[in-house]
């Protein structure tokens, strides 16, 4: 349910301590959830267009806006920029699709899934090498979070942040970009802290939001 409870971030504005993630929600069950969720009082759905769901998302979120039972400025709803999007005319486009399969007119946050890019290959959002590893571009991501500044300023996304990023990282994009990230999504459970790093945004007035804070199946450790 809803904390009862928001953060104000770096932008200006407000976000729910608590929210509805989708990662891994099983298909034909993410819109039930999302409305579900809502009327259980959650207020904040956290996104991705790598999770593959966002149009049954945004279905969900439609049919709660047409039985009024919230609007959409009583909704936060966050979304990430994948990593095959890095290169930054990419940028805008992935935005695009994102709203159009949420079915909305902006994003209060969108965030950088990761700071290291994907070479771009049409309808493989995991490109591989021969080797197995992935084909990873050599673009840097502040090119990227320039590109995500401009979404900003467009009004298209109301808060931009980050995730996966680590103290150097952090560091480097507080130091030389022109809008500070207002978020960093990493996970945080029992088992992995990550104190050093939360203390670290946390001294920088960057908010740290946990994903996976009871663990995860797929690191069980």
């Amino acid at each position: 349910m809803s904390s009862g409870h928001t953060l104000k971030l770096n932008s200006g504005h407000h976000m729910d301590v608590v929210g509805l993630g989708t990662w891994k929600s099983k298909p034909d069950e993410v819109r039930q959830a999302v409305e579900s969720a809502i009327d259980c009082g959650y207020r904040h759905i956290d996104c991705a267009w790598v999770y593959q769901n966002e149009h049954e998302v945004g279905a969900g979120l439609e049919n709660k806006f047409k039985e009024g039972k919230v609007k959409r400025e009583d909704l936060f709803i966050t979304s990430k920029l994948w990593c095959c999007f890095h290169e930054p005319d990419r940028v805008r486009p992935a935005l695009m699709e994102t709203l159009k399969s949420l079915k909305l007119d902006y994003l209060d946050l969108y965030l950088m899934h990761n700071p290291v890019g994907y070479v771009y290959v049409e309808g493989n959002p995991f490109p591989l090498l021969e080797n197995g590893k992935m084909n990873n571009t050599d673009i840097d991501y502040m090119e990227t979070w320039k590109a995500m500044e401009k979404l900003q300023e467009e009004g298209l996304v109301r808060t931009i942040g980050v995730s996966n990023f680590n103290i150097e990282q952090m560091a480097r994009i507080l130091k030389e970009g022109k809008i500070k990230p207002a978020i960093n999504q990493i996970e945080i459970n029992p088992n992995f802290t990550q104190e050093p790093l939360v203390d670290f945004c946390q001294k920088e007035g960057v908010v740290v939001t946990a994903y996976s804070p009871f663990a995860s199946p797929d690191n069980p450790s």
